[in-house]
């Protein structure tokens, strides 16, 4: 029998899959509200820092007055409500898209791989209309691959980043993250342990590159359901204690991927037993499955394959530029590296008028949350914007011009001893910021 690509993307299937994980995904919405009011987000993150740093090519999405924004993260726990009942639910899937990326795209310090997939999700969820569970739904079967798809690229793309000298032979940030994480642990010296560190940093890998082709193959799959299970858990004890990482949600949506890949055969008889199911729509449903394709003509595959094009090209785009992403962070977003090194920060910004004067220690406490100073001591763009915003704050308030701005940044990359980040005699208020290129002022990565 000859293979047809398309044809068999075009056919139709049943969408018990993402019916269940509709009802799932809603619920992990709801949890990323309550992580976002747990921590007071508009106030603390939004409101209290004097400035935020834009993404490069958002600089326009700037904060609204402090009523909308409060209705807007109102809506990002409505909008989840809807979507797991299926009602209104484009109308839901839109609101939450613009709301939750509107809080997304404010400021590149709150950056989060489990955002950026979200995202993702909701924008596919957009091509699905759901029904009652009795009723059978039926959708094309490049929507589910494409679901399947994104989660793979996760999984995939998250091993790749760390076939790379720190991971593989000095297991690090493993080991830093198990200093941190250990003495606030049940079972600090097992953490500490060259057992669990080998176990976590070469598991993790092989889990990464393998865990997508194991649930995609039939014979596998359940297997790789498990393992999943398993890793998730395991990363949600390990890394929610302490400073060592907040993974917030994360594990939760992927352990709830995992019904994407499941047989939709056996998902609708389990499911019949507690939504019994109109017997005469699932024959003509069978039927229809089998013998007729999607309404869509074939320029939908042209979207499929762009899709799919962009999620493989992007994680690569550094590559484009000569510095080291991880130590800069330049091509760091957007590329699924999670985990893949750890930084601690020291920082103190100085400005003085003329080169004979005192340097006068800026307070940056007076300007940006904890949370923005830690990124910003790792991230070379977010160095410029900070820069550049002191000048500007010295002229507003005191009418100084062309001030000379330092700064001393000491970064420890994954667990090596201190060194700059930048150069502290330059001054940062001459410097140009290039975003694809290597910025002199930027110190090289330490060996």
């Amino acid at each position: 029998m000859k293979f047809n690509l398309s044809e068999r993307l075009l056919a139709k299937r049943d969408a018990i899959n993402l019916d269940v994980f509709r009802i799932l995904f809603g619920l992990v919405l709801l949890f990323q509200y309550y992580s976002f009011h747990s921590v007071d987000f508009i106030d603390r993150g939004i409101i209290a820092p004097k400035f935020l740093f834009s993404y490069d090519l958002t600089p326009f999405i700037v904060p609204l007055p402090e009523g909308i924004m409060k209705i807007m993260m109102l809506i990002t726990l409505i909008a989840p409500i809807f979507i797991m009942l299926g009602k209104f639910f484009k109308v839901a899937l839109w609101s939450y898209i613009v709301c939750f990326g509107y809080f997304f795209l404010l400021d590149e310090s709150y950056y989060n791989n489990h955002f950026y997939v979200i995202l993702l999700l909701c924008f596919l969820f957009l091509f699905y209309s759901p029904k009652e569970f009795r009723k059978v739904n039926t959708i094309p079967v490049w929507l589910l691959f494409l679901f399947q798809f994104q989660i793979v690229v996760v999984y995939f793309f998250g091993g790749v980043v760390k076939l790379n000298y720190d991971w593989l032979i000095l297991q690090q940030p493993i080991r830093s993250l198990m200093e941190i994480n250990a003495p606030i642990s049940p079972f600090p010296e097992l953490l500490k342990s060259e057992a669990v560190i080998y176990y976590l940093a070469y598991g993790g890998v092989i889990f990464d590159l393998c865990i997508g082709f194991l649930l995609w193959w039939r014979k596998t799959r359940i297997a790789g359901v498990l393992l999943s299970i398993i890793f998730h858990l395991t990363n949600l004890w390990i890394f929610n204690f302490g400073y060592g990482g907040e993974i917030g949600i994360f594990p939760f949506l992927m352990i709830a991927s995992n019904l994407l890949f499941l047989d939709s055969e056996l998902l609708r008889n389990y499911f019949s037993k507690w939504f019994p199911t109109d017997k005469k729509a699932v024959k003509t449903s069978h039927h229809s499955i089998l013998h007729t394709t999607w309404q869509f003509n074939h320029k939908a595959l042209y979207f499929v394959y762009l899709f799919i094009l962009i999620q493989l090209i992007l994680p690569f785009r550094h590559y484009l530029s000569p510095v080291h992403v991880d130590w800069t962070g330049q091509g760091q977003y957007f590329a699924w590296r999670m985990k893949i090194y750890s930084k601690t920060v020291q920082i103190k910004f100085t400005a003085r008028r003329f080169p004979e004067d005192k340097p006068v220690t800026v307070q940056l406490q007076k300007m940006l949350n904890t949370i923005q100073v830690n990124m910003m001591g790792q991230h070379a763009d977010m160095v410029y914007k900070t820069a550049q915003y002191i000048v500007q704050d010295l002229e507003n308030r005191l009418k100084i011009k062309d001030p000379i701005i330092n700064a001393e940044i000491k970064v420890s990359y994954n667990g090596r001893p201190f060194v700059y980040f930048v150069d502290p005699n330059v001054n940062l208020a001459k410097v140009t910021y290039n975003p694809y290129g290597n910025n002199s002022w930027v110190m090289p990565k330490p060996e």
